[in-house]
């Protein structure tokens, strides 16, 4: 019976450090597209008319 809890306990653990592994590679991801976005927004105002700069 103990090696059931064991067993349990480390496929928790597992999962706990494959799910905050899979949060940290997308937040990565998403930082990257964040920047991305910004540039092209910012390159899309520069091309509005009317614009004094």
């Amino acid at each position: 019976m103990p090696e059931i809890i064991l067993i349990i306990y480390l496929a928790f653990f597992a999962f706990i450090i494959f799910f905050m592994i899979s949060i940290i590679n997308f937040m990565k991801r998403k930082t990257q597209n964040d920047e991305l976005l910004i540039i092209k927004i910012e390159e899309l105002i520069n091309k509005l008319p009317g614009k004094d700069s």
